[in-house]
């Protein structure tokens, strides 16, 4: 198993063939290095804990590179 931290709450797991993302909130966090949505290409799903802004922003752009992405998250 693999666990990338990029600050905030934004992590990937990965696991064989499966990569998992946490929080997507990338392209306006001060603290990153700024990864675009390009970065994430090959995610096989999202996890969203929660719908503030600062965890779900760049979920749109993930979704414009990969239609069928998976999202898990509450109501």
């Amino acid at each position: 198993m693999l666990l990338r931290y990029y600050g905030n709450a934004l992590l990937t797991i990965e696991q064989g063939e499966t990569k998992l993302l946490i929080d997507p909130f990338f392209s306006r966090n001060p603290r990153l290095y700024r990864p675009t949505a390009k970065d994430f290409d090959g995610v096989t799903a999202v996890l969203i804990t929660h719908g503030h802004f600062d965890h779900i922003y760049d979920l749109p752009k993930l979704l414009e590179r990969s239609p069928g992405l998976d999202i898990y998250c509450t109501r």
